[in-house]
């Protein structure tokens, strides 16, 4: 079903009455947040070695041609939602991917600029917290020469994320003192 959805064939459907017109719709885009988090879900359900070959040969070709909504709610269901593989604990999407192909596969040299596509894509939601958990999850992940630029890249990335939304808090909470406006103008 997943396949066939991202086969990204436009299903016609009748436009509003009068409208002489029919207009293609991508089937998953149609289908909201829900839909993409329970994709997700099942991706981390089953076999994950499969699972990632399924995304590199469906997802990540056509990632470009995507619908942006569809890209943003994946993008955003894969980093922040979290599952429950058979026999571990609770785990963010991505990390319950990456930590079972890992050390199984040469794909997971490939997971890293993906995570970084979509970090891209949902960089204004980046929270601190979200942030600190991206951070101490990319220094566990083994650097070797191979991801060693990618692994450098989204250090600082995730770095410079940090110290923008620290400056923001800060400037938040120093505007909210009183007589905050005196100095913060001049």
């Amino acid at each position: 079903m997943f396949k066939w959805c991202l086969d990204l064939a436009p299903i016609s459907q009748p436009g509003p009455p009068g409208d002489g017109h029919n207009a293609g719709v991508f089937i998953p885009g149609a289908m909201g947040y829900e839909w993409v988090k329970h994709f997700v879900h099942v991706l981390c359900m089953v076999d994950h070695v499969e699972s990632w070959r399924f995304l590199q040969s469906y997802v990540v070709p056509k990632w470009t041609t995507l619908p942006s909504s569809w890209c943003f709610n994946f993008a955003f269901a894969f980093l922040f939602s979290t599952v429950r593989p058979r026999h571990t604990h609770s785990l963010p999407a991505y990390q319950c991917l990456v930590n079972a192909i890992w050390y199984r596969s040469t794909d997971g040299l490939t997971f890293l600029p993906f995570l970084e596509t979509m970090l891209q894509l949902i960089k204004s939601r980046l929270t601190l917290g979200r942030i600190t958990s991206l951070e101490n999850w990319l220094a566990k992940i083994p650097e070797r020469p191979e991801n060693h630029n990618i692994h450098t890249q989204l250090g600082h990335f995730l770095a410079t994320k940090k110290q923008q939304k620290l400056v923001e808090e800060t400037l938040g909470l120093l505007a909210e003192l009183p007589k905050a406006h005196l100095w913060m103008d001049g």
